[in-house]
Formats: structure tokens, sequence, C-alpha cells
């Protein structure tokens, strides 16, 4: 039973090992009918494995031969290579070392020239960067390429670079000194490109249209290859252009380069400017009156509606007393104003004979009622006057409170976040003098010119009355003779 039961698990081991991959090409032999049967079969599968197992070993055998072989050859392909290497390496260190004997050979052969032309490159570099700033190069485009190659040459400059060099110079001066027209590409506020007539005061100011005008320049990178260049610049057109600020400076400045533009005048003044740019940038970006009153905010806002309705009130007031001061002074005049209304007053009294003590009390009466109408809403003036520097103190803490808590949350590392705060501290101060001062001046004037027609009321008044008692004297001597 023991001999049984081991031939049947070496059956099952062949059938599972040796002989699983044939068992899907051939189809599976007839079932033992008996265990002889079984035991031959077993014997011969067995046997089978065994060359299979030979065949195996023998291909392995064979396989590692040539690996081995492959091997060998790599390893002598490296041997080779390293050996290219170090000699590559030691002509590499040689040449290095030649190169180094060369220079210095070539730096004493040159002598003199050697510094020359070493000025000559940083030159041409450093009018290079001029010129391609300059808005000259608007006009003359591709100026600055010639200059850039001959910079970055490490070899001696030929007679016709130093040539190119002096023509660039001489060109960029000649074009200092000129006042002409010429035909640019400008870019609009809105994008997009168009060519205008412009006019160009030396590398100072170019002028178009529309205004001001600022130099673009060429703002490609030197990284993009020269093939790729072509081809931006046949879609796009140079980059050398110029650019329409979306602001312009204020009208003064506007209006003297309109006038230079036209050319209307023989004589007429120009605008330029010395930074070629650079104040025009910084014009551009000054707020304007709107921009500056709006820096006020809430307060300042309020400062300028008590202004204006001060000076409302205070307009009306001197129109009224200048008018009253007008009709007064001038005895022709047939219009009611406040001396006509004081004598029109006591008119029937006098007619009538009444005492003198009468009519006194009527006119101190009639010119105490004329006094209101004079001084009407001066004192409403003189209050706005005091409130406005007030609110522009508020603003002013205001704006310093604002300032505190910008530099308590970001720092004073960017100034430009203190900045409102600060305009609203200094805006609202300035509203404030600005309506302060001129209507206490206004105040002023006005209660000046009603103190002096109560002043006029007052002595017609009294002439009126000495009239009226010389009159009386007169009858009373008249029935007394």
């Amino acid at each position: 039973m023991t001999r049984l039961f081991i031939i049947i698990v070496l059956l099952f081991s062949s059938l599972i090992g040796g002989g699983a991959i044939h068992a899907a090409q051939t189809p599976a032999p007839p079932l033992a009918t008996n265990l002889q049967d079984l035991l031959k079969r077993v014997e011969a599968g067995h046997i089978v494995d065994i060359h299979k197992a030979a065949e195996r070993e023998k291909k392995f055998l064979a396989n590692q031969h040539r690996q081995q072989a492959e091997l060998k050859r790599v390893q002598e392909s490296i041997t080779r290579a390293e050996a290219k290497s170090l000699r590559l390496e030691k002509r590499f260190n040689e040449n290095e070392t030649r190169i180094v004997e060369l220079q210095a050979l070539l730096n004493e052969r040159l002598g003199v020239l050697g510094a020359l032309f070493g000025q000559v490159r940083l030159s041409a570099e450093q009018m290079a960067g001029q010129i391609e700033a300059s808005l000259i190069s608007g006009e003359h485009k591709g100026r600055g390429t010639a200059l850039k190659t001959l910079a970055n040459s490490t070899t001696l400059p030929a007679i016709k670079e130093l040539e190119t060099l002096w023509h660039r110079l001489h060109g960029e001066m000649t074009a200092q000194g000129e006042v002409k027209y010429f035909k640019g590409q400008v870019i609009g506020a809105d994008g997009r490109v168009a060519t205008q007539t412009l006019l160009r005061i030396g590398g100072f100011v170019a002028l178009s249209e529309a205004g001001m005008v600022r130099y673009q320049g060429d703002k490609r990178s030197d990284k993009i290859s020269d093939k790729v260049s072509d081809k931006i610049s046949d879609k796009v057109g140079s980059n050398e252009r110029f650019v329409l600020p979306p602001r312009q400076p204020s009208s003064r400045f506007l209006s003297v380069a309109d006038d230079l533009y036209s050319g209307d005048n023989d004589d007429f003044l120009a605008v330029i400017d010395p930074s070629r740019g650079g104040l025009l940038d910084v014009l551009v970006l000054l707020p304007s009156m709107g921009e500056r009153l709006a820096q006020g905010g809430i307060i300042g806002t309020l400062i300028i509606i008590l202004g204006l309705v001060g000076l409302g009130l205070v307009s009306n007031r001197l129109w009224h007393l200048y008018k009253n001061n007008k009709q007064i002074t001038n005895a022709n005049s047939t219009q009611m104003n406040a001396l006509t209304r004081v004598l029109a007053s006591v008119r029937d009294d006098i007619k009538a004979g009444a005492a003198t003590d009468a009519i006194e009390i009527k006119l101190d009466d009639a010119i105490l009622k004329e006094l209101p109408i004079l001084q009407k809403h001066l004192s409403l003036v003189k209050v706005l006057a005091a409130i406005a520097p007030l609110l522009g103190l508020l603003g002013t803490v205001t704006g310093m409170i604002i300032t505190f808590e910008a530099i308590a949350r970001f720092g004073t590392g960017d100034p430009k976040l203190m900045a409102d705060g600060i305009s609203q501290a200094l805006m609202t101060t300035v509203l404030g003098l600005l309506v302060a001062i001129p209507l206490l001046g206004l105040h002023a004037l006005a209660s000046s010119t009603a103190r002096g027609i109560a002043h006029i009321l007052e002595e017609q008044a009294a002439g009126l009355l000495a009239e009226q008692v010389s009159r009386k004297e007169k009858e009373e001597k008249v029935k007394a003779s």
C-alpha cells in the first residue's frame, strides 16, 4: 500500500509539474484501467521528465556561455572608452593651457590696442542701450543691432564696425537737435496699433494728434532666436512703437503741446522731458482735481457742501448789500431801499408836524428793523466758517487712525498701504482751510458793508432830525415875531 501511494503521488506531481505545459497542446491520454498500466505510465512519464530537464539544463549552460561572452565584450568596450576619455581629458587640459598661453601672447602683442578695443566694445554696449531707449529709434529703426553685435564680439573689430559705431554716435547727436514730423506706429488706449503722424522734439518728447506719446522701444527678449523674432515681426510688426498713455498731463501742458503740434505760429513754446519719458510718467500719475477731492472721503464731501452753502449765502448777501449801497448813494434812484423805507416811516409824521421826539423814536425803530435785513445769514456764514476747519481736523484724526490701522496690519514695508489714510488726513485739512479762509474774508466784507449802510441810515436819520428841529425853530421865530 505504501508503494502504491508513492506511485500515485509521483503520478500527480508529474502531471502537474512536467506535463502541464503540453496538456494544452496535446490531447490527454486515456485513463489507466489497472494499477499495472498506471505504473507503466508513471515510469514512462518520469523518463520523459528526465530528458526534458536535461534539455533545459543544456540550454541554460549554452545561454550562460553566451552571456559571459557578451559581458566580456562590454567590459572590453568600457575599458576602451575609459582609455579614450583619459586621452581626451588630457588633450582638453593641454588645449586649455594652450589657450591661456595664446591669450596671454595675444594680449602682449596687442598692447594698447587691447584696451582700445575693450573700450570700443564698452562704448558700443552703452550706445546700444541708449539708442534702444531713445525715441529717435521710433523713426530710424534697427540702429542698435550692429552695436549689439560689436559689443558681444570676441574678435577684433573691423574698420567697418568702427565706422558703424562712429556713424551711430554722430547720427544720434544730429537727431537730438531736430524738430520734425515722421510716420510712426502708435498703440492707442484701446490696444489698437495705428500709423500716425508724429512730431519729434529731439530725443525728448514725441507728440501726436491725441497728445503726448511715450516710446516703447524694442521689448523683445534676447533669448528669442532670430527666426522666431522674424516671424513675430511679420505678424505684429516692429516692436519699436509709441504708446498713447491712458491719461494725459494737465491742460497747461497739453495746450502748449497742441500749439506746437499744429505749428500755426512761427514762435511757440515747446514742452520737453529731459528724462526722456520719466517726467511724463510722473505727470500722468498725478491725481486730477476730482481725484484729489475724492481723497477727502465723506468728511471732505461734507466740507465742500458746507463751503458751497456758505459761499452761496454770503454771495447773495453781498449782492443785496451792493444794490442797497448803490441805490442809497444815488440821489436820483427811485427804487425802494433801506434808506427810503426809513424815511417813509416818518414822512406822514413830518407832514403832520409831529414832535421831534416822536419822529426820533420812529426813526430808531425803522433803523432797528433794517439791521436784521442787512445782516441776514451773516451769523450762519460765520458759523460755517468756524465749522469747516473743525471738520478738517476731524478728517485729519480719522485719516491718521486709518494709517495706524494699516501699519498695524501690514507693517511699514509698503508706503502705498498708508497712502489712503494720509491723503484723507491732509485733504480734509486743506479743504477745511480752503472753505474757512474765504468765508471768513467774505463775512468780514459783508459785515463791514452792512455796518456802512447802517451808519448811512443813522446819518440820514440824524440829518432829518436836525432839519426838523431847524424848521421848528424857524416856525417858532415866525410866530413870535
